[in-house]
């Protein structure tokens, strides 16, 4: 189950002087078949078949395939003999795949007080379970940027992660062959790791508990002041050891009052014992792939099981994607890159905020105040482009050695200590929450601010070589999508419910349409020696080329917050007035926002 995150979680430049025959942005331009009834197959149908990815992944797009190229590139780097760093020496421990630790997880295992621990003392068990492995079972402890004072950082306080995906976990009766194949993962790993002490009944009590869990209903934020929340107190004393966070100086918190109420109603309900083997079991299975080729061999088989994969990620890989986040610091010192791209890029994203601001003020169903509070809000965005500034910070001062278990326990507790010791930052520098080599683009909400990793300035979202037509269309609807993410909160509900009915999720389609048409626009200003018709083409195909993927048919990789790739693109090229022209289609209904 290493994937379950990443399917949740989920799921972009100017003039060129080449001349266009060198381009390969053109192809098939002229091999369309049905344009207007099915463009999106019409792309992908030769990608596909071109573009197998490897068996293990059960999802291959052109996002996971240049995240693959990626990792390829980094994996030739910790090998060099040249390269020297920690992260080569955690390396090379992680890839020994007949390396055995099971002992020293069984010690580590009774340190946390083992299974059916006697004498439990639930919150410290969790908070000495975070701050060792950052982790969070059954409550959830994050540090962000304090939503009613920009300028710190606070304590935000969650019902905690799942092991196994809250898909399955809240439709128990819909998904028992699922259940089942998580009840049979549990029990084999709980008795490769612990013995024959663990019986059925056991193992019933923590997917039972799992399933209460999820069923606990959201709720809203709410700050509140720490004398009020006797019952944390201890909790955070604990959490807090061993960091440099005065425990005295907490004041306030951000809470979730009601869904916290019924989190501590269900422990108080729940025998201390079941509580207690659950968290017991939340770190077992965090730690269970760093451990022994045994304990990877039962995780494959739930992944096979679950996501139709019929190969285990290859063991290089899974090592290079550990070091990538653990040592992005020294690797980006040492990746081959052309920093022009990012001057190149910056200059692509202020031209489309530009843009996106030209569109608003031209807005003609705005009032006046919310026209320049929309405007007032993009022209205020900044980018965070490639990698953050690179200092001594960036690069994880720990030691390793040849033990590759210990070496995992202490990059997790740097990353938790690290995580808590915000607090005492200010909020001047944003705290990268992903490695910088993700193949993705993000919007901050908190710091009203777009990360554009340098995973995502690689082909076929950006190149420098080809035209601007065809790099607007990949990245810059990506940038464009999480510009108007900027403007969730002045939704209108009258301008959006067109867009529910076409797809549901009604702030990504959006947010879709809006990528799309303001890069097109910005496209159009943008100098280039080919055909205006070469252009419109080049620019739709690659938006479309960019979506396209191959993925297992499953409940589980349906359930975000994003429509299926074919519908997402069917149905944003159809509210496209642009796309219908080219290709002279006739739509029934097409939705608009802000203009």
């Amino acid at each position: 189950m290493k994937r379950f995150e990443f399917l949740f979680l989920a799921l972009i430049h100017g003039a060129s002087s080449l001349p266009f025959f060198l381009y390969h942005a053109n192809e098939g331009l002229s091999d369309l078949r049905r344009p207007c009834d099915d463009y999106y197959r019409d792309v992908c149908d030769k990608w596909e078949l071109k573009n197998k990815g490897p068996k293990s992944e059960p999802v291959w797009s052109q996002f996971v395939a240049t995240a693959y190229e990626i990792n390829n590139k980094i994996q030739s780097i910790l090998i060099d003999d040249d390269f020297n760093s920690e992260g080569k020496i955690f390396y090379a421990g992680c890839v020994d795949d007949e390396a055995n630790y099971i002992q020293q997880f069984r010690v580590f295992a009774r340190k946390l007080g083992g299974w059916n621990d006697p004498h439990p003392e639930v919150f410290f068990k969790i908070a000495e379970t975070t701050r060792l492995l950052g982790i969070h079972p059954i409550i959830k402890l994050t540090v962000d940027v304090d939503y009613s004072n920009h300028t710190r950082h606070i304590l935000y306080v969650d019902s905690g992660d799942f092991v196994f995906p809250e898909l399955f976990l809240a439709n128990p009766k819909k998904y028992t062959k699922e259940l089942q194949v998580y009840r049979k993962w549990i029990a084999r790993t709980l008795h490769h790791v612990l013995g024959d002490e663990i019986n059925e009944r056991e193992i019933q009590e923590i997917v039972d508990f799992e399933i209460v869990l999820a069923d606990i209903r959201d709720d809203q934020m709410k700050m509140i002041n720490l004398k009020h929340l006797v019952y944390m107190k201890e909790f955070l004393r604990y959490l807090l050891e061993g960091t440099a966070v005065d425990y005295n100086k907490l004041q306030d918190i951000v809470v979730k009052p009601k869904r916290l109420e019924e989190l501590l109603i269900l422990l108080n309900n729940t025998e201390v014992r079941v509580v207690s083997n659950y968290i017991m079991w939340c770190a077992i299975k965090d730690l269970s792939r760093d451990v022994d080729p045994q304990l990877r061999k039962f995780s494959f088989e739930v992944d096979k099981a679950i996501l139709g994969i019929d190969e285990d990620l290859d063991r290089k890989h899974e090592c290079t994607q550990h070091a990538l986040k653990n040592f992005g610091g020294d690797l980006i010192r040492t990746y081959r890159f052309d920093e022009d791209i990012i001057s190149g890029v910056s200059q692509m994203a202020n031209n489309l905020k530009l843009e996106f601001v030209r569109q608003l003020l031209d807005n003609n169903w705005m009032s006046f105040e919310l026209r320049a509070e929309a405007v007032r809000k993009i022209l205020s965005v900044r980018f965070e482009i490639g990698y953050p500034k690179l200092s001594n910070k960036n690069v994880k001062r720990v030691a390793m050695g040849d033990n590759h278990f210990i070496n995992v326990l202490k990059l997790k507790n740097l990353e938790a200590k690290s995580s808590l010791e915000q607090l005492n930052h200010d909020t001047k520098r944003i705290n990268w929450p992903i490695s910088v080599f993700d193949v993705n683009a993000y919007y901050s909400l908190l710091h009203n601010a777009i990360i554009l990793p340098l995973g995502i300035l690689h082909q076929p979202f950006y190149d420098p070589l080809r035209p601007a037509s065809a790099n607007y269309a990949a990245l810059g609807s990506l940038i464009g999508h999480e510009l108007s993410h900027a403007l969730d909160s002045l939704l209108d509900d009258l301008k959006v419910a067109c867009f529910q009915t076409q797809l549901g999720a009604v702030a990504e389609n959006v947010a879709d349409h809006v990528g799309l048409t303001i890069s097109y626009n910005t496209m159009l200003q943008a100098t280039e020696r080919i055909p205006f018709m070469d252009r419109r083409k080049i620019f739709f195909r690659n938006y479309a080329k960019m979506w396209c993927e191959v993925a297992e048919q499953n409940d589980l990789l349906l359930a975000e917050d994003h429509a299926p790739v074919n519908i997402r693109v069917l149905k944003t090229l159809a509210n496209s007035q642009a796309f219908n022209a080219l290709y002279k289609c006739e739509t029934k209904e097409q939705c608009i926002i802000w203009n």
